[in-house]
């Protein structure tokens, strides 16, 4: 699936561009953090769910993964490519 949970390691030996890898690491900061939800029921506490897999969040991270693995890699990364990711983060 296009949209799987991938690794929680960075997974980038080496990289052209060190903004684009912290980038990453704050993603993989975030989901590692990242919480179930939890409601009370009675004074018990009740979780709605375990994991994250095909939420709409989780979705994102893995496509925002993805492509900052990909170009944090590249050395000719194309300004209208940055600037498209830029626009698709600030759109949300």
């Amino acid at each position: 699936e296009d949209f799987s949970v991938t690794s929680l390691e960075r997974g980038i030996p080496r990289y052209e561009h060190s903004h684009l890898v912290a980038a990453l690491d704050v993603i993989l900061e975030y989901q590692r953090n990242r919480r179930a939800t939890y409601f009370t029921v009675m004074g018990a506490r009740a979780q709605t769910r375990t994991t994250y897999r095909n939420d709409p969040r989780t979705r994102l991270i893995e496509l925002l993964k993805r492509w900052l693995r990909i170009h944090a890699v590249d050395q000719n990364i194309s300004e209208d490519e940055v600037r498209r990711m830029c626009s698709l983060c600030r759109d949300l």
